[in-house]
């Protein structure tokens, strides 16, 4: 059990000198008493869009309700009341230990807190101010087992992520990401050959001989939920394909997903959900965040059936990229994941880390298996052969349990 009962309480936290001005962590398991300080910190925050309350409160609304997961977030203040982060953690049982991790699970593609830029370069470049941070962590979650904290990036704002001085070692996964030009004719032909770039009109041209193609984003009801029945069948069949399980099937999933699609029509939501039509045909689609002048390109499908030939997914991402550039957007990322199309387009690589660190004697023990079990991931995934008996085990697997 951890020693926060109430909904809300302060932690008091020794603040040495050179602790960035941190004097106070509070820490509630109630979103709502939170939400106003948390929306008024975020946008001029370091960090992702992960870590806004857009993302997490749907979240924990929907999958960490489904997993007896509690919400457990942290805030540093300063003697003044100015938050300083916000730690968006949670608590869980695990196989005979209670661990605490960020909110978020496999939904978020990179994880950690946010922070106000001073803040954050203080802690990067003094290590009493982590140290302080981590304090407070430690304190607000005496008796939980294990702190294991995934899907980390090593760089924030261009500076190591603080949290890479704990215990560490790398995610099997890396992220990858694009920094847009400013027009899309000149990107575009700097990224695609000239030969490629001709392969990719003809296709478009060929799928117009089906339909009229359009590209939309999602602005009421009706096209939000005719888009998720698209993504969610067709994200579905490409995953048999490699022996991967519904992600979509677990509970609470498809409402959180659902819940974040219908948020964009709100003007300032951060979601944005598009696709493209061959004439009354979805063959794509795009469910992409939008924060801080980042398209986070997080999940994406196309129609493998009819128009896989007309590489329709690739389509779309050309007309998202387009809508990026019109619309000042920088940078295109990718998120996790190692994909061979991303190198393409991406020159920019970033490194994820895991760490786990025991609060006691049986966090011990759990922190040793998820380090080999992460070793083990990344053996697989680097080795081509490995790889492809892990794919076929998946598969049969996959037709077993259906």
């Amino acid at each position: 059990m951890t020693r926060l009962q109430n909904a809300a309480t302060d932690v008091a936290v020794a603040a040495p000198a050179g602790s960035g001005g941190l004097a106070r962590v509070s820490v509630t398991t109630d979103l709502t008493s939170c939400e106003q300080a948390w929306r008024a910190f975020q946008p001029g925050a370091s960090g992702h869009v992960f870590q806004t309350f857009d993302f997490v409160a749907p979240w924990c609304a929907h999958v960490a309700a489904a997993r007896a997961i509690t919400p457990h977030i942290v805030m540093g203040h300063a003697e003044d009341g100015r938050l300083l982060f916000l730690l968006p953690l949670g608590v869980r049982r695990q196989t005979g230990s209670s661990v605490v991790e960020w909110l978020g699970g496999e939904h978020a593609d990179y994880h950690g807190g946010l922070f106000a830029p001073a803040f954050l370069d203080r802690a990067v470049s003094d290590p009493a101010v982590f140290d302080a941070l981590l304090d407070a962590i430690r304190s607000v979650f005496r008796g939980v087992d294990l702190a294991h904290f995934i899907r980390m990036p090593m760089v924030l704002e261009g500076k190591a992520n603080p949290f890479t001085r704990l215990p560490a070692y790398p995610n099997a996964n890396r992220a990858h990401a694009t920094v847009l030009g400013a027009d899309w004719p000149s990107y575009y032909k700097q990224k695609r050959g000239s030969g490629w770039r001709r392969t990719d009109r003809k296709k478009a041209e060929r799928m117009a001989e089906r339909g009229d193609l359009a590209f939309r984003i999602a602005a009421d009801e009706q096209t939000v939920e005719a888009l998720l029945a698209a993504l969610f069948a067709q994200k579905r069949a490409g995953l048999e394909r490699i022996g991967v399980a519904d992600m979509f099937a677990p509970d609470g999933v498809r409402d959180f997903y659902r819940a974040l699609a219908l948020s964009s029509l709100s003007a300032d939501s951060p979601v944005q959900l598009s696709g493209l039509w061959c004439g009354d045909d979805i063959t794509a689609v795009s469910f992409g965040l939008v924060w801080n002048e980042t398209y986070y390109y997080v999940l994406h499908s196309y129609d493998l059936e009819v128009y896989a030939a007309y590489s329709a997914g690739a389509q779309l991402m050309h007309h998202l990229m387009q809508w990026c550039i019109a619309h000042g957007i920088t940078i295109f990322d990718f998120t996790i994941g190692d994909e061979p199309y991303k190198d393409i387009w991406c020159e920019t690589q970033l490194e994820l880390f895991n760490a786990a660190v025991p609060l006691t004697t049986i966090g011990r023990a759990a922190a040793g298996t998820m380090k080999l079990r992460e070793a083990a991931k990344s053996t697989i995934k680097g080795n081509a052969k490995l790889w492809s008996a892990a794919v076929e085990i998946r598969k049969r697997l996959l037709k077993i349990r259906s």
